[in-house]
């Protein structure tokens, strides 16, 4: 059965499509819609060119003797692909929306995407100022989560560029706001600390811990170096021995659940 054949995107240089398995001694003429271009004349294979943006349509027939045969059209995406910020929304972990949470994994965001696979995105998430990149990834489903626990609450950028097979957008940003959702936090006694420091898990509506949830901890040195790591333990408190450690400030991390809670603890001897 014969088809087109050639890439998902049409770009403004040209691109080349295909009828595959035309019997011989026959011909291939095409239409395409408004926003591609071509030189008219029969032939194959044959180059198109993108003279505007957005979803567009290839159709080819084969021409011969005994009757024309027409071949199914194929569905592109023609020139420039922009992400329409209009359509982002954000949503956490929490189920919250419009904002993300900095004690929580799962914050989200969704921005839809053709159904065409030349088209997606690539986006990032930096300070106020645009010059730290947190986290930059790609998105091919319109989807992303975020690798960004632990941010201080407040306001960041969110940025986003669409990239088909032919070109890339500019970047566009719009702020986000991180903010606390978190239920529970840390307690460290002593702090200082001298030789050891009990770290004690604290619920903030005074309820009990489920001491059969397990938890992972995290000692980090102020160039956020790893300094000790333990993981599944279980109830509300571990105890870490701090002797032998230089004098400074470490950040204590607890992951428990969906949350990630942190700490400032001072060692000093």
């Amino acid at each position: 059965m014969a088809f087109i054949s050639g890439p998902s995107s049409v770009c403004s240089s040209g691109t080349q499509f295909t009828v595959n398995s035309v019997p011989s001694g026959c011909t291939v003429s095409w239409t395409c819609s408004t926003n591609i271009s071509f030189d008219n004349q029969n032939g194959n294979p044959k180059t198109f060119s993108a003279n505007g943006n957005g979803i567009g349509t290839i159709q080819a027939t084969i021409i011969s003797g005994c009757g024309n045969i027409t071949i199914p059209q194929k569905e592109v995406w023609v020139g420039l692909f922009e992400p329409n910020t209009t359509e982002l929304t954000f949503s956490n972990a929490y189920d919250g929306q419009g904002v993300f949470c900095s004690n929580s994994y799962g914050n989200q965001f969704e921005l839809p995407v053709p159904a065409i696979n030349s088209c997606y995105y690539e986006y990032k998430l930096t300070n106020l100022a645009g010059t730290q990149v947190i986290d930059q990834n790609y998105s091919y489903t319109g989807t992303g989560i975020l690798n960004d626990s632990g941010l201080t609450p407040g306001y960041y950028l969110f940025w986003v560029r669409g990239i088909s097979g032919c070109e890339v957008s500019d970047w566009y940003s719009t702020e986000v706001e991180y903010i606390d959702c978190s239920q529970l936090y840390l307690s460290l006694s002593p702090n200082p600390s001298a030789t050891e420091t009990t770290i004690s898990i604290v619920s903030k509506s005074n309820t009990k811990i489920d001491e059969n949830i397990e938890w992972d901890l995290e000692v980090y040195d102020s160039m956020q170096n790893l300094k000790t790591k333990t993981q599944k333990l279980k109830g509300d408190k571990q105890t870490i021995n701090t002797t032998g450690w230089k004098d400074g400030v470490y950040i204590v991390r607890v992951k428990i659940g969906k949350e990630v809670i942190s700490e400032k603890l001072v060692v000093k001897h």
